[in-house]
């Protein structure tokens, strides 16, 4: 898998492992909120199958509910995680440049209809830093949308996480 792949996926994982039980997303329809489930469920589901079965489903969800509204940012963000998912499962094949890019531009404009929200703060802050600066990374920007994230919840423990393992002398 390509190395931008992997850390696109990994930093997904990441952030809704940490966010899961901590966090509230931003706001979005049932089918968003459904299609984000998915994408957590498939995390942890066992079965490959099974798994990419969820994220197939999370992906028609996330799209569906965007087909409705464009305005949807729990849609974007679950658009997001799914894509991001799919493609740490499916490895790097010839559409996985697109897919990185739908998944960056899926995060893009959470972050613009959420700008708020601790949640997409700390993952638009999280793939800056885990990105390469050939792919769009930048960690001192990163960092900046970190603590933007900390003014808004405090106790955000994915974002006191990035900023704790990003220290640099």
């Amino acid at each position: 898998m390509a190395p931008g792949v992997r850390l696109l996926a990994s930093t997904c994982t990441l952030l809704l492992g940490f966010a899961a039980g901590a966090s509230a997303f931003p706001a979005g329809s049932d089918r968003a909120r459904q299609a984000l489930d998915l994408c957590q469920q498939a995390d942890v589901e066992q079965d490959e199958a099974s798994r990419v079965q969820m994220l197939t489903r999370g992906l028609v969800l996330a799209e569906d509910a965007l087909g409705e509204d464009d305005g949807d940012a729990l849609g974007h963000f679950a658009l997001f995680c799914n894509l991001a998912r799919r493609l740490r499962h499916d490895g790097l094949r010839l559409g996985s440049p697109f897919e990185v890019w739908r998944a960056l531009r899926a995060l893009d404009r959470a972050v613009a209809l959420a700008p708020v929200d601790p949640d997409v703060m700390t993952a638009k802050g999280a793939l800056l830093i885990e990105l390469p600066p050939l792919l769009g990374g930048d960690a001192d920007e990163g960092q900046t949308w970190l603590r933007r994230a900390l003014v808004v919840a405090p106790d955000h423990a994915t974002a006191r996480a990035y900023l704790r393992a990003d220290v640099r002398p």
